[in-house]
């Protein structure tokens, strides 16, 4: 187990379908977390394991994947992007200690990012 100092918690957020699902999996797969890059639309990422989530192609839930990188332990929070599941985000707030924000470089920062 790693000691503490080594251990970072990051939620990663933002609006609808700005590919934070497809960061965790692709920080995932360079980590060597995992042997597959999986996809949103194939439905074979770690993050999104309901079926809800595979048919409509987008988090439902807050989830959490884990990996280690270059010494240190790294807790994923991949949180919802639909405004319908903010309640998400200040859960995952409030148990980590640095966030990643995705925006999407076609539409811009949104209402809600």
């Amino acid at each position: 187990m790693p000691e503490p100092a080594k251990i970072r918690n990051v939620a990663v957020v933002g609006h609808r379908g700005t590919g934070k699902t497809s960061l965790v999996e692709a920080l995932l797969f360079q980590s060597g977390a995992v042997n597959r890059l999986g996809t949103v639309e194939g439905g074979t990422t770690v993050s999104d394991s309901d079926e809800d989530e595979h048919k409509r192609q987008l988090s439902i839930s807050t989830s959490l994947a884990h990996t280690e990188w270059q010494g240190r332990k790294l807790n994923l929070v991949d949180v919802p992007g639909d405004p319908s599941f903010q309640g998400e985000l200040r859960t995952a707030a409030r148990v980590v200690e640095g966030v990643l924000v995705t925006v999407s470089s076609v539409m811009g920062v949104e209402v809600g990012t």
